[in-house]
C-alpha cells in the first residue's frame, strides 16, 4: 500500500466512514522486519476497526484514553468530551506509515539512550501508544527524535528487543488537554445585535450593535444605558467584548463540581441576529477562569454546543475572560474628574 492510499484510508477511518479497504493489496502485507518496510504492517488490514487508543507515560501512567463511540472520538478522562480528530489522525497516520530506516540496539542497557526503555520505569523518557482493533492490540514505545529531528524517531515494540529508527516524526502529545476538541464556536461582531454584561458587583451594562451608513465602518457598538449619557466610551473596550467570541476556544473541561459553593464573577449574554443566544456564567477561581455556557436558537452550532456543554464547565483562556469582564467604568474615557 503506497503512502497516498494509506493516508486516504486513515482519513476515512477516523472520520467514521467504514468498509473501505483495498482487498487486493492485503495479501502483499507481511511482517518481516526488513529495511524500508512498514513497522506496524500487521495493523493495516484492520485499520477500519481501530476503536481505542491509550497513551501511557513513565510508570505506566495513563496520559489519555481515546475511544470511538457512535462514530465520534472521545476523551475518556474528560467525561467523554469530544477529542480533536486532527490530532488523532496525525498520530495514527504517522504510526501506520512509519517505515524502518535502520536497526539500532537490542541491548536493554542502552534503551534509555534512545528513550525506548520500558514504560513501566518511573523515569522512562518515551511514551507508549497502544492501538486496539478487532479484539487485538498493537503497541509502540515512541522514543527520542532521530538525527533528523523533525523527520524520524527511535521506536521499539514493548515485547521486542530491537530498536528501530523510523522515517516518521510521530508526535505524541504529552498533555491530556492537547487531545480535546478546543473549538466551541466562532461568532463575528457583525452577527451580534446586543450584549448584556453583568459583573458581580456592578449594574448590567447594555451594548447594542447600531448600524450607521454615515460612518466608514457602517456600524458600531454603543452602551445604551450609561449612568451619565454625556460620558465618552472607549470604542476599543467595546470591540474587545464584541470580538470575544471570535474563534472561541476552551483550555480544559471539568464537571460542575469545580464551581460548587462559588458565586459567578461575570454573567454575559450575547444575542445574535438569527435569534440565537449565547450566555456565559463565568467564575474566577484563584486566577483560573471557568464558565458554564448555555446556548439556544436556530443556528447550526447550537445543538453541537449544547451536547458539549451539558453538565460541564469550561476552563477559559484568561484573555477571553478579561475581554468580557467589563464594568461601565472600564469602558469610559478617563477624564480629569475621574482622577480627582
Amino acid at each position: 500500500m503506497n503512502s497516498k492510499s494509506l493516508l486516504a484510508l486513515i482519513l476515512l477511518t477516523l472520520l467514521g466512514v467504514g468498509g473501505y479497504y483495498i482487498s487486493s493489496q492485503q495479501n502483499s502485507i507481511n511482517r518481516s522486519a526488513s529495511i524500508g518496510e512498514v513497522l506496524l504492517a500487521d495493523v493495516l488490514p484492520h485499520v477500519n476497526s481501530i476503536e481505542k487508543i491509550i497513551i501511557t507515560g513513565a510508570g505506566n501512567t495513563t496520559v489519555v484514553t481515546l475511544h470511538k463511540q457512535g462514530g465520534t472520538w472521545q476523551v475518556a478522562e474528560c467525561d467523554n468530551y469530544p477529542a480533536e480528530i486532527a490530532t488523532i489522525r496525525s498520530l495514527v497516520v504517522a504510526l501506520l506509515e512509519a517505515r524502518m530506516l535502520e536497526e539500532k540496539t537490542s541491548n536493554p542497557d542502552l534503551y534509555a539512550r534512545l528513550g525506548v526503555e520500558a514504560i513501566s520505569h518511573a523515569d522512562a523518557q518515551g511514551m507508549q501508544v497502544t492501538l486496539y482493533y478487532a479484539d487485538q492490540s498493537a503497541a509502540l514505545i515512541i522514543g527520542n527524535p532521530g538525527p533528523q529531528l523533525n523527520k524520524n524517531r527511535y521506536v521499539r515494540e514493548p515485547d521486542a528487543a530491537t530498536t528501530w529508527l523510523v522515517d516518521q516524526k510521530i508526535d505524541v502529545k504529552h498533555e491530556l488537554t492537547h487531545w480535546l476538541e478546543k473549538d466551541l464556536f466562532s461568532i463575528e461582531p457583525e452577527q451580534i445585535t446586543q450584549v448584556a454584561v453583568t459583573v458581580a458587583d456592578s449594574a448590567t451594562m447594555l451594548i447594542e450593535h447600531q448600524h450607521d451608513t454615515n460612518t466608514p465602518e457602517g456600524s458600531h457598538f454603543k452602551v445604551t444605558n450609561l449612568s451619565d449619557p454625556r460620558a465618552q466610551v472607549v470604542d476599543a473596550e467595546l470591540q474587545q467584548i464584541s470580538n470575544a467570541l471570535s474563534s472561541f476556544q476552551l483550555l480544559d473541561v471539568a464537571t460542575r463540581e469545580i464551581i460548587a459553593g462559588h458565586s459567578a464573577s461575570l454573567n454575559i449574554e450575547y444575542q445574535l441576529n438569527d435569534g440565537s443566544v449565547i450566555a456565559l456564567e463565568a467564575y474566577d477561581l484563584d486566577g483560573q477562569r471557568y464558565a458554564v455556557i448555555n446556548v439556544s436558537g436556530p443556528a447550526e452550532f447550537v445543538t453541537r454546543v449544547q451536547e458539549k456543554s451539558q453538565g460541564r464547565v469550561f476552563k477559559l483562556p484568561n484573555v477571553s475572560y478579561e475581554a468580557m469582564f467589563k464594568r461601565e467604568e472600564d469602558v469610559l474615557v478617563i477624564t480629569e474628574d475621574m482622577l480627582n
